[in-house]
């Protein structure tokens, strides 16, 4: 079920949308007419055919990070017949779907693991990937399903169904099920039938049932729909004034966008633009302050290179984060606490990109936060004696477990670093021991900045 009423909404802004954006989308529907005429399961050459059929669909099968169809000719060159025999299963419409496409992941990572040179760390057959396929052999019948796409839209018009991540063939199911209820609103709809009447060519595929103009209305919800409510994103009425040339710019100098940098804006890309450090964290692993605090010191070091103007928050943190980012509050349905979503200009610019070679995936939580501050802490404005102890306090928090009394702290500091009686006795004239002091502030930095939470060291 969702709000016929706010379907109606969007299905207007469509209207609007449609005769501007047409060239930009009309790819989908000649993809469907050119995979249709050259498909052949039993060619000779399969590799060749495949590449082929599959040509038309830019970037529906290939982007920035993610390569389907490559690695679909990779394993056609290997082994050809493994390779058509996944297609075969996966297009017999008379077994379950829930199991062809289980069985076409588990035969995409048997073909990776078995002629993997070294370079294969990934098949890139996901479930969007496998409805796609779907939909070109079967376009009168199976919608593409990609997660951040469906969400935006069904969250648009208050669907019921809402994908939830890790849910994998559970997530087409209730896809399908939402856009075929979709459908039915959309084939009633006189205008926008003669819109997309009058627009098809000779080249595209008819779209009779309107399957393929139902995914483009939902591809149009999560990128261009902007119903959310005033109070909705933050903040309203901020704008760095950052173009898509000067983000291209930025993105070029190693200086600012630095490997850390440019992996945060892999996974928000990856991801579809807009998530929680949580979530980014759950999938792509490192840890949800390595989101957090190294978006503030991208920020930072953006506004000192550029002068651009600062977000004029009620505390110092709310200054920078809306350089990159637009955000809000998450819902109940989501995990972590705040969302965020890239800048229009800056997510345009990583669009325009290759981030191919930038690492996706890394380690989980304190692995990689030592390494994090330890590349970071160093490029602080100030010149505080402080900055020494900050990789020391993550160090000897690590060592203790994760959490730590302060005066443990105190104690595997000394020990580690092998600090004498003769520096500790430097006192400052209130008594305190100097190096304590620098700790102490080490420490509340670390907290200040997201790296530990309120009560470790205690």
């Amino acid at each position: 079920m969702f709000n016929h009423e706010k379907l109606a909404e969007v299905i207007s802004a469509y209207k609007g949308y449609f005769p501007a954006h047409w060239n930009d989308e009309k790819y989908k529907w000649e993809a469907i007419q050119h995979f249709q005429k050259h498909w052949d399961i039993y060619a000779d050459n399969f590799s060749e055919m495949f590449m082929k059929a599959t040509e038309r669909t830019r970037n529906l099968l290939a982007n920035m990070n993610s390569y389907p169809r490559g690695m679909i000719k990779a394993f056609a060159e290997s082994d050809a017949e493994e390779t058509r025999g996944m297609f075969i299963n996966l297009f017999d419409e008379s077994k379950d779907l829930a199991e062809r496409m289980e069985w076409f992941l588990a035969s995409a990572e048997k073909l990776r693991v078995k002629y993997d040179d070294g370079n294969w760390h990934q098949h890139y057959q996901t479930q969007n990937a496998i409805t796609t396929y779907l939909w070109l052999k079967y376009p009168d019948k199976y919608y593409i399903y990609k997660y951040s796409e469906v969400w935006a839209f069904a969250k648009a018009i208050d669907s019921d169904f809402l994908p939830k991540k890790g849910r994998g063939v559970s997530n087409v199911q209730g896809t399908l099920k939402l856009y075929d209820e979709v459908r039915e609103i959309i084939q009633k709809d006189f205008e926008l039938n003669q819109m997309l009447k009058d627009a098809l060519e000779d080249k595209c595929y008819p779209d009779l049932n309107k399957i393929t103009m139902t995914i483009d209305i939902g591809f149009f919800a999560s990128r261009f729909y902007k119903k959310e409510t005033e109070e909705m994103w933050f903040p309203k009425d901020y704008s760095p004034k950052l173009s898509v040339q000067n983000w291209l710019t930025l993105l070029e100098d190693c200086s600012i966008f630095t490997a850390e940098s440019l992996q945060i804006m892999r996974c928000f890309m990856d991801f579809g633009g807009e998530a929680t450090c949580k979530q980014l964290a759950e999938k792509y692993g490192r840890s949800m302050n390595f989101y957090n605090a190294g978006s503030s010191y991208l920020a930072k070091r953006i506004a000192e290179k550029t002068g651009c103007p600062l977000f004029q928050g009620e505390n110092e943190k709310s200054r920078y984060w809306p350089i990159l980012y637009i955000g809000h509050t998450a819902g109940k349905d989501q995990d972590g606490t705040y969302v965020w979503r890239l800048r229009d200009e800056l997510r345009s610019a990583l669009e325009k990109m290759d981030l191919s070679e930038v690492e996706l995936h890394g380690p989980s939580g304190e692995e990689n936060l030592i390494e994090f501050v330890y590349t970071d802490y160093d490029k602080l404005q100030s010149n505080a004696r402080f900055k020494k102890w900050l990789n020391p306090v993550i160090v000897a928090l690590r060592e203790l477990g994760g959490s730590a009394g302060t005066q443990d702290v105190y104690d595997k500091i000394i020990e580690l670093y092998e600090v004498s009686e003769e520096e500790l006795s430097q006192k400052h004239r209130s008594g305190i021991s100097v190096i304590i002091n620098d700790i102490d502030w080490a420490k509340n930095y670390l907290g200040y900045e997201g790296f530990l939470d309120s009560n470790s060291p205690r």
